[in-house]
């Protein structure tokens, strides 16, 4: 899934509770489902998809990173295939947004740490 993408930055291999995990820009996940990063910002501020779980660069508008793990990527991609099309008619949101909410659960869920205040955390790099 982390293949080259003409523009994109590279991935980020990051350790999350003693795993390696590949980390992917919205960059990557709208070329897997072959739309557009507006249109993934879009779908987070309507609730369609769980917003990045990780951040690089929280504090810094200009380089902040909105982050998911490899496995879910690829995860929306295949239900993605399930809605054929340019767009995602809003009849289909509620479906959508249930089978986006399982794949979140089912692939970032065990990553993340029970009991963490913030369902956000932060991955920091040096200046």
């Amino acid at each position: 899934m982390a293949k080259s993408v003409k523009n994109l930055r590279r991935p980020i291999t990051a350790q999350i509770e003693g795993k390696d995990c590949t980390l992917l820009t919205i960059g990557y996940m709208a070329a897997a489902i072959h739309r557009t990063s507006w249109t993934i910002k879009y779908w987070e501020r309507l609730g369609l998809l769980p917003p990045a779980p990780f951040v690089v660069n929280p504090e810094r508008l200009r380089t902040k990173r909105h982050l998911y793990p490899e496995q879910f990527v690829a995860a929306i991609a295949r239900v993605m295939n399930d809605y054929p099309g340019e767009r995602l008619e809003r009849d289909q949101w509620r479906s959508f947004r249930k089978r986006a909410n399982e794949a979140y659960a089912e692939t970032i869920g065990p990553l993340l740490t029970p009991g963490v205040i913030t369902p956000v955390p932060v991955i920091a790099t040096p200046r």
